[in-house]
C-alpha cells in the first residue's frame, strides 16, 4: 500500500495490482480528504525498473472523466567528490 499526501490536501491511498520485481503497478483504493471526487486526485502510480539500473516513475490523475500521466525517469550518476576550501 502506498498513500499520496498530496499538496492539494488530499491523501489518495493505493494498493499494488500488478508486479514483479522490476515493475510495480499501485491503483487508487481510497482517499482522505478527497472533498469532491470530480477534482484532481492520483489514481495510479507506477514504478519501472529498467535493465540499465535507471527507475521510471509515472502518475496517473483523475480529474472529472479525464485523466492525465506524467512520467519522471530516474538514472544514477557516478558520485561527485567536492574540496572545499576553508580559506586556511
Amino acid at each position: 500500500m502506498a498513500t499520496h499526501y498530496c499538496a492539494q490536501g488530499n491523501q489518495p491511498r493505493l494498493v499494488l495490482t500488478d508486479g514483479d520485481t522490476k515493475d510495480f503497478v499501485f491503483e487508487i483504493l481510497d482517499a482522505t480528504n478527497l472533498t469532491d471526487p470530480g477534482s484532481s486526485h492520483l489514481v495510479r502510480l507506477r514504478f519501472t525498473i529498467n535493465e540499465d539500473g535507471s527507475l521510471e516513475r509515472s502518475e496517473t490523475y483523475r480529474h472529472s472523466d479525464a485523466q492525465e500521466t506524467s512520467r519522471l525517469h530516474l538514472h544514477r550518476i557516478d558520485a561527485v567528490t567536492q574540496t572545499i576550501d576553508h580559506g586556511s
